[in-house]
């Protein structure tokens, strides 16, 4: 048995037990959680999600086109985000939690759409922020440095 599969073995088996006593206990909720966890548990990378997020993709698109969807739509939904805080701090103190959680996954998308049409992974785009991260802060984020800092840094 591969390293995940035995993993995901034992994780399996400490979830039945765990809803056993639940069971007994009658406790949903908590069920409820464990199960949440549990379904969490198994992360896809990047390149995964962006693969599975691009079946929705329209395909009937040109190349300019799924650019520029992928552009607006990134702008449009990051407005989105933006909206769901401003009413949370200005008008009704709503939770945002949920909302942004909705609308990060639809960034999330149209990042996906726009890295497509360029020819990039998001698990390329990843890997080169992080050395772009590290060759401008090496020791760590620094204000000081973040306001004078060389512009191709």
């Amino acid at each position: 048995m591969e390293v995940k599969e035995t993993a995901i073995y034992f994780v399996d088996e400490q979830f039945n037990k765990i809803v056993e006593f639940m069971d007994k206990a009658g406790s949903e909720t908590i069920q409820e959680a464990v199960t949440d966890a549990i379904d969490r548990a198994e992360c896809m990378n990047l390149n995964e999600y962006q693969e599975l997020a691009m079946r929705t993709s329209n395909k009937g698109l040109s190349f300019t086109q799924h650019f520029m969807n992928g552009i607006l739509g990134l702008a449009g939904e990051v407005g989105e985000c933006c909206d769901i805080v401003k009413k949370h701090y200005y008008q009704d103190g709503r939770e945002v939690k949920d909302k942004l959680l909705d609308e990060l996954g639809d960034v999330m998308w149209y990042i996906a759409e726009t890295a497509k049409a360029m020819g990039f992974t998001l698990e390329e785009i990843a890997a080169h922020n992080v050395e772009k991260l590290k060759k401008r802060y090496p020791e760590g984020f620094d204000a000081e440095k973040s306001l004078y800092r060389e512009e191709n840094v």
